[in-house]
Formats: C-alpha cells, sequence, structure tokens
C-alpha cells in the first residue's frame, strides 16, 4: 500500500457518497503530509496545522470578504474535527482549541451531503435573543479539498512518503502492508 492507494480508497468513498468514511481518512492526509513538510515538530498537532495553513487554509482565508469577521475552516478547526472524527466518532469540535478569534463558534453541523459548498457560517439569534455563531461544513467539499492538496503534495514528495511502506502482493494478487 502507497499513500496513492491511501488517497484511491477516499476518492473512492467520496465516489459512492461514504462521506463519513471521506472526511475521517481526508482528515488524516496532514498528518501524514505534516510529518514530511516538517520533520523537525516533534508534535503532530504542530505538524498537521503547519501543513494545512500552508496547503489549504490561506486558500481558504484568500476566497473570504476580508470585511466579514465570519468563522471559517482553520487549521484549528480541521485539527479538532479530526481528533473528534478520530477519536470520538463525531462531527464536533472542541471550542476551548480554537485561537482565532473570528472562529470562536457555538454550534457546528456537518453536513454529509452531495452539495459543492465547502462551508456555510455566520452569526444567528435564538429564540431567547441569544447571539450564537454557527458554521456548517459540508464532509465531501471538505475531503476533495483535502484530497487535492493531498494530492498534490504527494506527486512532489512521493519518494520521502513512500520509503515508509512496504508493499508485498502474494501470488493471489492480495495485498499487505508492512511498515518500515
Amino acid at each position: 500500500m502507497t499513500f496513492q492507494d491511501y488517497l484511491d480508497e477516499i476518492q473512492k468513498c467520496i465516489d459512492n457518497n461514504c462521506f463519513i468514511a471521506s472526511l475521517t481518512m481526508a482528515l488524516l492526509i496532514p498528518d501524514v503530509c505534516g510529518k514530511v513538510l516538517h520533520p523537525e515538530y516533534s508534535k503532530s498537532e504542530k505538524r498537521y496545522k503547519a501543513w494545512y495553513i500552508k496547503y489549504l487554509g490561506n486558500e481558504i482565508v484568500n476566497s473570504l470578504d476580508v470585511n466579514r469577521k465570519t468563522p471559517w475552516i482553520s487549521e484549528d478547526i480541521a485539527y479538532s474535527l479530526r481528533c473528534q472524527m478520530l477519536h470520538d466518532i463525531t462531527p464536533n469540535i472542541e471550542k476551548d482549541r480554537i485561537h482565532h478569534a473570528e472562529n470562536k463558534i457555538d454550534k457546528i453541523c456537518v453536513m454529509f451531503s452531495d452539495s459543492s459548498v465547502l462551508f456555510s457560517s455566520g452569526t444567528y439569534h435564538t429564540v431567547l435573543g441569544k447571539e450564537e455563531r454557527k458554521m456548517t461544513i459540508n464532509a465531501k467539499s471538505l475531503s476533495e479539498q483535502l484530497l487535492n492538496c493531498g494530492r498534490d503534495f504527494y506527486k512532489d514528495h512521493k519518494e520521502e512518503i513512500d520509503k515508509r511502506y512496504m508493499t508485498i502482493k502474494d501470488g493471489f494478487g492480495d495485498k499487505y502492508l508492512w511498515t518500515k
């Protein structure tokens, strides 16, 4: 198995509307890529966020209206969502891990649909008049964004990523993954 096999599996999940699986797997791409980009960082969170900012976060920020202080899918939100999906199997975030003031949100919703909208966010008023900041993230779109960034990174760092894996094929066409 190579990282390309992993990326192909994510694409299969997207193609078959398995958006929980595609999102969970895609949120791990910055872990693998960040380890190659920043081997000097000992903490996976730091590597993850540095890669995310460089390859996806800045693109999202640049697409926003600069006058609008609205929540966006920052490196903090992506990493927190990754942790929640991986460890608790819940599409949620830990509010105290969000550092950008504009990304302090009260509620997050992950939409598992075929929509092409990446995310929407804003401030709303509850029935009782309380102000709440909410964000809706589209699992398919975020999976695709991370997948595309992962593919681009892999093209430039294939040898570095793949040297950590050894794939053995048996006589029946089955693949076995061995780590070095």
